[in-house]
Parts: C-alpha cells; sequence; structure tokens
C-alpha cells in the first residue's frame, strides 16, 4: 500500500495504488447473471442535491468514507442541508480506525468488511444503536428500488478500467476484467442512469473531486457484477426519530479542498 500521506492531494495518486480497503467474504462470492435487462425503471435517481465528493482518503480507509458519505447524505435530505456547513464532512478515518481496533487490535494496515464499517459507527456513537444493517439484493430491481430511499455501500474490485474514467461523464474503462491480484474498495452508491437500455449505475468514491467526474463515476450493470467482490450493496436501517440524534456531530471535521 503506498503511503498517502506522503502527499495525500497527489492528482491522479489513486494509479499507483494498491487497493485494498474493502475486504471480500469468499462465502458471499456468487456467479451473478449476465446484465440484466432493466425493467421500467426512471431514466435518472441520484442522491446527488445531498452529495459533496470527499477529500482523498489517508490509507486503506475507503470502507469508513463510503459510510461517512452514506450518513452526509442522508443527514443533508432528511436533516437538512445546513446541518453540515460548506467544507464539512463526516470523519470516514475514524470509523475506519474504530473498526480497526474492534476487529485488528488496531493495526491501521488493512481494510473493514462493510459490516464492520457499520459496526464501528454503532461503536463511536455516530449512529442510534438500535440501527440496523440491511443487505440489498444485488439486483437491479433490488437496488433501483432501494435507491428511492437511501444510498448504498458497495465493494468492488479495482480493475485497470477503474484507473481510466472518462473526464466527460465519470465512466470508468469497460473494456478490462479484474483479475486475481486485484483488491477490493468500497464507494458508495448514490444513483442510476438508463440509457440505451442499459443500467449504469452511479458511485461517490473517496479519491477526491479530481477522479471521474467531480468525484462520481458510471459503472454499468455487466462491469458491476464482473467486479463485484460479494460485499453489499448494503444500507442502514435507521430507528424512528433517528433526525434526532446527534451522535454525529463529533466526527464532523473540515475537509482539506
Amino acid at each position: 500500500m503506498v503511503n498517502l500521506m506522503d502527499n495525500p492531494l497527489k492528482s491522479q495518486w489513486w494509479r499507483d495504488v494498491k487497493w485494498d480497503g474493502c475486504l471480500a467474504k469468499p462465502s458471499n462470492l456468487q456467479k451473478l447473471a449476465a446484465a440484466e435487462s432493466p425493467g421500467k425503471l426512471p431514466a435518472d435517481v441520484g442522491w446527488f442535491e445531498y452529495a459533496v465528493p470527499t477529500i482523498n482518503q489517508l490509507g486503506p480507509s475507503c470502507c469508513g468514507q463510503a459510510w461517512a458519505n452514506w450518513m452526509e447524505m442522508m443527514l443533508r435530505k432528511f436533516v437538512g442541508k445546513d446541518c453540515l456547513k460548506p467544507g464539512e464532512e463526516i470523519d470516514g478515518r475514524a470509523i475506519w480506525a474504530k473498526g480497526r481496533e474492534l476487529f485488528y487490535g488496531g493495526a491501521l494496515t488493512g481494510g473493514l468488511y462493510l459490516n464492520q464499517g457499520f459496526a464501528a459507527m454503532i461503536a463511536l456513537g455516530m449512529i442510534p444503536p438500535e440501527s440496523n444493517l440491511v443487505d440489498v439484493d444485488p439486483t437491479i430491481d433490488a437496488m433501483a428500488a432501494q435507491l428511492q430511499k437511501t444510498p448504498m455501500v458497495q465493494g468492488h474490485l479495482v480493475c485497470e478500467g477503474w484507473y481510466h474514467p472518462n473526464p466527460l461523464n465519470g465512466c470508468l474503462d469497460h473494456s478490462t476484467r479484474p483479475g486475481p491480484s486485484d483488491g477490493g474498495h468500497a464507494t458508495c452508491l448514490m444513483g442510476l442512469s438508463v440509457e440505451d437500455a442499459t443500467v449504469f449505475w452511479i458511485g461517490q468514491g473517496s479519491w477526491g473531486p479530481d477522479y471521474g467526474w467531480k468525484g462520481y463515476f458510471l459503472m454499468a450493470d455487466a462491469m458491476w457484477k464482473t467486479c463485484y467482490i460479494g460485499e453489499g450493496p448494503c444500507t442502514i436501517a435507521l430507528p424512528d426519530g433517528w433526525e434526532k440524534f446527534d451522535g454525529y456531530k463529533q466526527y464532523v471535521t473540515r475537509n482539506a479542498q
């Protein structure tokens, strides 16, 4: 793993990194069907109104950053856009570090499973203790339906195509496939777009606003399945009245952009 502390704002530093921030559960890996034909889906669904590209992540902290992005969107939509001031964001690194403390003796040398990131949020008091992790079926219908309610967190293998996003729309290079040495990366699934009967999933990463299109990327459903790591997508079922829970406030930090 490249030491990102050396120059975390280096343009396109992510090209030089071996990703291992999202861990795979081999028992969950499954042979997903080929790209599905979308049914009657809305042409475009997204959480852009509530999303702000995160700062460049430090170390293999993407699982924490993905959950932080999820939380930020939920707060801006259901609590109010002014609950996080311009330049403020939830500290995803704190989520990752807590997860590494809970499950790996505090060693900041690896990633997390998505459910471990959720457990870290509970342990930090960032979300209500009555919250529950919810797995979403990795199908077009199930994910499209969930996007009407919440964003999701997902895990994928980072193949060569991730390093060549189209700067005009963030679309990944779909000509490559992941290999056995490719590591995992967690991102926040926050939208979909349907073009010529092809579903493109919209993700918000943690590689800064210089990645893709202003920090966002597009991945066709076929690539989504090809790079699927067996983790996610998942979301959190928050209890009634969670909007009044302010545990997140002690984990608000100012970004470096």
